[in-house]
């Protein structure tokens, strides 16, 4: 597939499409599009290491892992959860493999030092101390399975200054609905920047993204959740008003690199 054309809203559309029936955040064009810098990130900084060995760090239901297959990349997922109805999707690929945890250990690998050319974390840091983990160790332990000159994606960190993340809090406190806040977010500065530099990584990138919120459109009519001029007006209207407003965004995203020795 081609890289370059996978990062246009109407070529994701289409890929969404494949994975509709197995994951909820992929329903319809509107709320996959919460990926598309994600995928755009990717693809400007891989596009010429297709043949990398990626890890999918706590790969969940398995739905990134599948992007990265069909970039080219020898991708293996690990998690505490079984990847679940799109395994029938992954096993097609012979440059896949799943390694299921069983004891959730929070922060050891079972990797052996210098194996990955690259690590994805798609809303997975923020949960190591669900699991009594922490940040820290985990960034360790990736930085141990890393070769050297490569390269860490997080991306879906939560953004401590989020106006989304601030709404649930209010309307969950005032038991207005419950919907679901993270139990760990972050600002920049004090706490990821840091948290970067003590594992040893250099930072290459930063920034926000997802202002306007995604989730909720998942049970959003078919005919306007699917249409191509419905997607990318939201986009756009999203990428102006997000001019002035991008501290106030959901998520956090980071490209970090190990010191080439």
């Amino acid at each position: 597939m081609n890289m370059a054309k996978i990062a246009d809203p109407t070529l994701l559309q289409s890929y969404s499409k494949q994975l509709r029936e197995y994951c909820p955040q992929w329903k319809n064009g509107l709320i996959a599009s919460q990926y598309l810098l994600p995928c755009k990130t990717v693809i400007r900084y891989l596009s010429s290491s297709s043949d990398a060995h990626v890890l999918d760090w706590g790969c969940g239901d398995g739905h990134f892992s599948f992007f990265l297959l069909q970039l080219g990349f020898t991708v293996s997922a690990y998690s505490f959860e079984r990847i679940g109805k799109i395994s029938s999707l992954l096993e097609g690929f012979k440059r896949f493999n799943f390694h299921h945890c069983e004891s959730k250990e929070p922060i050891l690998l079972p990797y052996q030092n210098k194996t990955f050319d690259v690590v994805f974390s798609m809303g997975v840091l923020e949960h190591v101390q669900e699991y009594h983990g922490n940040e820290l160790a985990s960034l360790k332990e990736i930085h141990r399975i890393l070769k050297p000159g490569g390269k860490v994606f997080i991306f879906h960190l939560p953004n401590q200054n989020s106006w989304i993340e601030m709404a649930n809090r209010v309307c969950v406190k005032m038991k207005l609905f419950k919907k679901y806040t993270h139990n760990f977010i972050y600002t920049r500065k004090k706490q990821v920047e840091e948290l970067v530099s003590l594992a040893g990584f250099s930072l290459l990138e930063q920034g926000y993204y997802n202002l306007f919120p995604r989730n909720i459109l998942r049970e959003c009519p078919a005919v306007i959740g699917n249409n191509i001029y419905a997607i990318r007006l939201f986009n756009v209207l999203e990428k102006i008003v997000s001019i002035p407003l991008k501290k106030f965004s959901q998520n956090h995203f980071f490209i970090l690199e190990k010191k080439a020795s």
